[in-house]
C-alpha cells in the first residue's frame, strides 16, 4: 500500500475511534481537548523534530515547542478563569505538591543556568495547570479516562503507521550495533515501550469494567474497539527482534499481576490496609534508590533472563560515573534542570536511567525526600478510594507501581511533563472533588 494511502486509512481510523470516545463520555467539554492535546505532545517526539525545526542546543531547546506550549498553557490558565476556578482551594488539598513545587523554585536559586531551570520549572507547572482544567470537568475521573483513552486511539494507530509505512519516523536503529529499533510516535525505544505498556494495561482496565455493565450493541462495538486497539499496543510493546524495551515488558506483567490481586482480593471482600499499602510503596522507592549506589539490582536480579548483560545496557557504567556527581551536592542537587546541560550531555550517557538517581542530581536528598513523601501521599489517597470506588483505586495503585518499577532503570520521575506521572498528578488533583461528588 502506498504510504499516502495508508496514512488516509489511519487518519479515518483514529477519527472513527474518536467518535466513539465521543459517545463513550458524553459529558467531556470541548475545553477538555487542551489536555488532551498536552497529553499527546509531551507523550510523542518533540514538535521540533516532527517539523524539522532542530534544537539548537539543550539550553535552548526547541522554540517550536516552547512557543506551542506557552499557547497552551494561556488557553488553559483562560478557561481557569472563565469556570472560576478556586486556586487557594486546589492547593490546599495537595499540601506535599505545592512543597514540592516551592521547593523546586526555590532550587532556581543555586542552578548554574538559572533561566535554562526557570523555563524547565515553568513546564513541570504546565503538567498541574492541565490537571485543573481536568479537575473543572463535571466528572473529573471520566475526564482523565477520556483523555487516556484518546491519547490512545491516537498514538498506538499511528505508531504502527510510522514503524510501517514512514520508517524514517518510526523506526530508529542503535548506534553501536546498527540495530533496527521501533520507536513509533516517541523519541526512542524505552519510551515507545513505556507508552505502549501503560496503554495496553489502561485498556485492559477498561476492558474489565465495561464486561461487568449490561450487554448491548453499543457495549460490544466499544468491546471490539478496545480489544483491537490492545492488540496493536501488545504487537507493537514486543519491539523489532533486534530491540525492544524489557523495562516495560516487567513492568506490565508485574501491573497485571498487581492488578489481578487486588481484583482477587475484592472477591474474597478484603480491601489493603493503609500501612501495607505505604510499606509496599516505600520499599519499591528505597530499592529503587538503591539500585544506583549499589550498581545493580539489589535483590531479583532478572537480567539474564529477558537477554541482557549485567550492566543492564550500560547503565551500571552510567551509574557509576554520575554517582559521584551526585554526591558532589548531595542535599540540594544541582536545582531544577540545572544538571543535564550541553558539556554534561557531551560526557555522560542521558538520561540517568534511575529517576531515583535523576532526582538527586537536581533536587538532592531534600527533594528526594519531598517526592518520596508526595508518592506516598497519593498511595493513601489511592487506598482511600478503594473503600468508595474500587476500579479507580486499583487503576491508580497499579499505575503507580508500574512507574516507580519503571524508574529503576528509566528516568521520568523528575519531571510530570510525561504520560507516566501526569496520569498519577491529575488524580491526586482531582481527589477531593471526586469523593464529594460519588453518590
Amino acid at each position: 500500500m502506498p504510504p499516502p494511502l495508508a496514512l488516509f486509512f489511519c487518519t479515518c481510523f483514529i477519527i472513527f475511534l474518536l467518535r466513539l470516545a465521543s459517545q463513550q463520555f458524553p459529558d467531556a467539554t470541548r475545553g477538555l481537548w487542551i489536555p488532551t492535546i498536552w497529553m499527546l505532545t509531551v507523550s510523542t517526539k518533540a514538535l521540533g523534530t516532527w517539523f524539522g525545526s532542530p534544537v539548537s542546543s539543550m539550553e535552548e531547546g526547541s522554540p517550536l515547542d516552547r512557543n506551542f506550549l506557552i499557547i497552551l498553557m494561556c488557553i488553559a490558565i483562560w478557561m481557569l478563569i472563565k469556570r472560576k476556578f478556586v486556586l487557594s482551594s486546589a492547593l490546599r488539598e495537595n499540601i506535599w505538591l505545592v512543597a514540592l513545587f516551592a521547593f523546586m523554585f526555590v532550587s532556581i536559586s543555586w542552578s548554574t543556568v538559572p533561566f535554562v531551570s526557570l523555563k524547565r520549572w515553568i513546564r513541570e507547572i504546565v503538567a498541574i495547570i492541565m490537571g485543573f482544567v481536568v479537575l473543572t470537568e463535571k466528572n473529573p475521573k471520566q475526564a482523565i479516562e477520556c483523555v487516556v483513552k484518546r491519547t490512545t486511539y491516537i498514538l498506538i494507530p499511528l505508531s504502527l503507521l510510522l514503524i510501517k509505512y514512514f520508517p524514517e519516523y518510526g523506526v530508529d536503529y542503535d548506534r553501536w550495533s546498527g540495530a533496527r529499533m521501533w520507536i513509533g510516535v516517541a523519541d526512542q525505544k524505552n519510551n515507545f515501550g513505556q507508552l505502549t505498556a501503560f496503554a495496553a494495561f489502561f485498556l485492559i482496565w477498561s476492558l474489565q469494567r465495561r464486561w461487568r455493565l449490561p450487554d448491548s450493541p453499543k457495549i460490544r462495538f466499544l468491546t471490539l474497539a478496545d480489544l483491537f486497539i490492545l492488540i496493536l499496543a501488545l504487537y507493537l510493546s514486543k519491539g523489532s527482534e533486534a530491540g525492544y524495551s524489557a523495562t516495560s515488558l516487567v513492568m506490565l506483567a508485574i501491573g497485571l499481576i498487581c492488578y489481578s490481586g487486588l481484583l482477587w482480593l475484592r472477591k474474597k471482600g478484603t480491601i489493603l490496609g493503609q500501612n501495607i499499602i505505604i510499606a509496599f510503596f516505600a520499599i519499591l522507592i528505597i530499592y529503587g534508590a538503591l539500585t544506583p549506589l549499589i550498581g545493580r539490582l539489589p535483590v531479583g536480579d532478572i537480567t539474564s533472563s529477558l537477554g541482557r548483560d549485567s550492566t543492564l545496557t550500560e547503565r551500571t557504567v552510567n551509574w557509576a560515573a554520575l554517582v559521584p556527581l551526585a554526591m558532589t551536592k548531595p542535599v540540594l542537587g544541582h536545582g531544577v534542570g540545572g544538571f543535564w546541560t550541553s558539556d554534561k550531555i557531551g560526557k555522560f550517557y542521558f538520561p540517568a536511567h534511575n529517576g531515583y538517581l535523576e532526582v538527586v542530581l537536581v533536587l538532592g536528598l531534600v527533594g528526594l525526600l519531598l517526592i518520596s513523601i508526595f508518592l506516598i501521599s497519593l498511595a493513601r489517597k489511592a487506598q482511600n478510594q478503594l473503600t468508595w470506588e474500587y476500579d479507580w483505586g486499583v487503576l491508580w495503585l497499579c499505575w503507580l507501581t508500574m512507574a516507580l518499577l519503571n524508574n529503576i532503570t528509566e528516568s521520568s520521575l523528575n519531571s510530570f511533563s510525561n504520560f507516566l506521572m501526569a496520569v498519577p498528578l491529575w488524580l491526586s488533583v482531582s481527589y477531593k472533588r471526586s469523593v464529594q461528588h460519588f453518590p
